[in-house]
């Protein structure tokens, strides 16, 4: 689908596994205005926690987002 605007959300993640996923999923639902398209930019700070397998299972049950 071509988008006229594109919203870049940067979500910065350190230890985060508890929450990282719920977050990601409330902001991958939020509706935008038609014409206006998402790009979700996550940026794992070397947490030391299991947060990267949390964020990996979240794209891999929404491959549709960018």
């Amino acid at each position: 689908m071509h988008y006229n605007h594109k919203l870049s959300i940067i979500m910065p993640v350190y230890n985060e596994e508890q929450s990282v996923a719920a977050i990601l999923e409330k902001v991958i639902h939020v509706e935008l205005p038609d014409g206006v398209g998402k790009e979700l930019i996550i940026v794992n700070d070397c947490s030391a926690d299991r947060s990267e397998r949390e964020i990996m299972a979240v794209i891999r049950r929404h491959p549709e987002v960018e």
